[in-house]
């Protein structure tokens, strides 16, 4: 069996940590050249999941509300949500950003809360990726991070591996962010009203990093893209993967949150047929 792997898909591959090699697999890598060459590396491992050849960029399902890819222009304000309840953005300097968000008592959640994420030394620039994770848990709160220990170090080895990393703007840069800023007091759970209270804040964040894509990482960061009363409306993650969905005029991935990509391995071959979705997209866009 020959797999036909670009040079890229290869080492997306090798940076999330998937072993991809089983016994009598020769894979024909692309070089720089265009011209193609065997590979055959392979390495014992039965069990291990084979990734799929990097997909099209051409949903499998009909998207909710708009078709894609289409051209996105970089809003000044973002448009509002249907059924939010909050108002559109303010935008905000970000130490002023930061400070309403320590202060607000817009939702429960912030009983709970001993410090939310986000952090004045920490400024949001503009990224061409918005990076939608779930809610914070006692780890991000603690370190003041919007996801942390090995799940961040997964989800930046999945970003480089798509020539993106946190922390740098422009196209090659991505702005992490939880979809509420707060971890939820002890035994309780993140409501839709929670989310929706807290759209206020992630607009505001939206009008500073401007960014061209939104990936959606988890089942309460992809509830986005279903707050609007679609037919999608209470389908469950896996059922709302591999559509181009749009967010507040933009185009949105939904996938998984790195957390549970550890704990289920199988399920990073879909998370990479949905980074190859949202890398596609982006090109698309931009060619347009």
């Amino acid at each position: 069996m020959t797999l036909h792997l670009d040079v890229r898909q290869r080492a997306m591959l090798k940076e999330m940590g998937v072993q991809v090699w089983l016994p009598g697999t020769t894979f024909a890598v692309q070089s720089s050249s265009g011209a193609a060459r065997a590979d055959a590396t392979p390495v014992p491992t039965p069990a291990a999941p084979v990734m799929p050849a990097r997909v099209a960029a051409t949903p499998a399902v009909a998207p909710l509300h708009a078709p894609a890819p289409v051209p996105v222009p970089v809003p000044d304000k973002p448009a509002s949500v249907p059924g939010a309840t909050v108002a559109p953005a303010e935008v905000l300097p970000w130490p002023a950003l930061v400070s309403r968000v320590a202060a607000c008592q817009a939702c429960g959640l912030h009983a709970g809360r001993a410090q939310c994420v986000l952090r004045a030394d920490a400024p949001a620039v503009q990224a061409d990726w918005l990076v939608v994770v779930d809610p914070p848990e006692e780890q991000e709160e603690r370190s003041r991070a919007p996801i942390a220990a090995d799940a961040a170090v997964l989800l930046d080895n999945m970003l480089k591996a798509v020539g993106v990393s946190r922390g740098v703007a422009g196209p090659g840069g991505a702005y992490v962010t939880p979809v509420v800023k707060c971890r939820a007091p002890h035994a309780t759970m993140v409501t839709e009203q929670d989310l929706q209270q807290c759209l206020a804040h992630l607009r505001a964040e939206i009008a500073l990093v401007r960014p061209r894509l939104v990936l959606l990482m988890g089942r309460f960061a992809q509830q986005l893209v279903q707050m609007a009363g679609s037919p999608a409306r209470g389908l469950p993650l896996d059922k709302l993967r591999g559509t181009v969905y749009r967010f507040e005029g933009l185009p949105a991935i939904v996938t998984y949150h790195p957390k549970i990509l550890l704990r289920s391995s199988p399920n990073k071959a879909k998370a990479w047929a949905d980074l190859c979705l949202a890398l596609d997209t982006l090109e698309t866009t931009a060619a347009t």
